[in-house]
């Protein structure tokens, strides 16, 4: 992982302005005019590690400081945060056309909704990350792909598997033999489709895409590959405003 080695790569100073854009100053650890810009953490793909990077920015902050959040005020309205933030950068016209830099930048686990000051502070501390190589933007679109599709999966073969349990618990069990037969056959079938999903995923270097390094992956039950997965299946960014109000 990069980026963890202090405030490494510092480039000119944070431009602090006191303004309600930004925390107080008294909630700050360090002085922010002394701050200088750094490179948020990411792996070694150049890829922005963002738990790492919502981490890292929060220490610069005393524990005890409320981040001002509310549904009615726009300026304190959570909202999401791209992790790889230069969009011009990742726009098709740069790719002469092509959509993967773009559709790699909103995938969702590489989004994530925030409180809005929070939001403005990873701005004003970090520099714009560098753009990974197009082969690893690429490589990492297909896996989280193929990741979703396996979720999907897994849940398909939970819910087949719920369905034919309550059959033969049930007291028709014995009466209808027909139906019982095809629930197990939508079993069978889910579950073979969950593992050639599986297959696929580790046939497109997916767990390494993924940071998912899990040598057990390969004897996950499909419970248990739905909560391994549960991460990169969110619909929409992942949501970091629970963790605020919980240290609120």
């Amino acid at each position: 992982m990069k980026g963890m080695e202090g405030y490494i790569k510092y480039e000119k100073r944070v431009n602090r302005v006191e303004s309600t854009h930004l925390p107080p100053i008294d909630a700050w650890k360090i002085d922010p005019s002394k701050i200088r810009r750094f490179y948020a953490p990411t792996d070694d793909r150049g890829i922005v590690l963002p738990d790492a990077t919502v981490e890292v920015v929060r220490e610069l902050f005393e524990e005890d400081y409320v981040w001002p959040m509310s549904g009615t005020s726009q300026a304190e309205k959570p909202d999401i945060h791209h992790f790889h933030w230069m969009a011009r950068q990742y726009s098709p016209e740069q790719f002469n056309g092509r959509t993967v830099p773009a559709r790699f930048r909103e995938i969702p686990t590489l989004k994530g909704v925030m409180p809005r000051q929070f939001h403005n502070v990873i701005h004003e501390v970090t520099l714009p990350p560098a753009m990974p190589k197009y082969i690893h933007m690429k490589q990492h679109l297909q896996a989280y792909h193929l990741a979703g599709q396996l979720f999907k999966s897994a849940e398909k073969t939970i819910d087949a598997h719920a369905r034919f349990r309550v059959r033969r618990a049930s007291r028709q069990y014995d009466d209808n033999e027909v139906a019982d037969k095809i629930l197990q056959n939508a079993f069978d079938r889910q579950f073979r489709g969950y593992r050639m999903s599986i297959e696929q995923l580790l046939g497109a270097s997916g767990l390494h895409a993924l940071q998912l390094n899990d040598p057990k992956f390969l004897r996950r039950k499909p419970h248990e590959m739905k909560r391994l997965l549960s991460n990169v299946a969110v619909s929409g960014a992942m949501n970091f405003v629970p963790s605020f109000r919980d240290a609120a």
